[in-house]
């Protein structure tokens, strides 16, 4: 089961860092960032979900706390990216961009410790 939690965070990374990082090189924000933010949430979800499964209890540490606050950033950045592409804001928006980046940095620590912490 480990196999697949560690995938299924890394398909996370993978997925986070495509919705973030296409836009700049795109110079439009279209639904293919807002796609790949939502399978990025997916994937940590389904990751914690399975790691959760393997831990023997609930930890609070370091890890776990800043775990789920970059968690709930990205569930913001997701639903923050949804309705702007809705209401038809194509252009970079200054602020979601460096929230973006901000919950992606937070969240790659996160992956970082839990890669060399664990």
């Amino acid at each position: 089961m480990l196999m697949y939690a560690v995938s299924a965070v890394s398909d996370a990374l993978l997925c986070y860092s495509i919705g973030i990082f296409a836009g700049p090189v795109r110079q439009r924000f279209g639904l293919l960032p807002v796609v790949f933010i939502f399978l990025g949430v997916a994937f940590d979800l389904l990751g914690t979900f399975l790691m959760s499964l393997l831990s023997p209890g609930f930890a609070v540490d370091l890890h776990t706390v800043i775990g789920m606050i970059a968690l709930v950033m990205m569930i913001i950045l997701a639903v923050w990216s949804l309705v702007e592409y809705r209401r038809g804001f194509r252009e970079k928006s200054i602020r979601r961009r460096g929230y973006a980046l901000i919950a992606w940095l937070t969240w790659a620590a996160v992956f970082v410790l839990g890669a060399v912490g664990r």
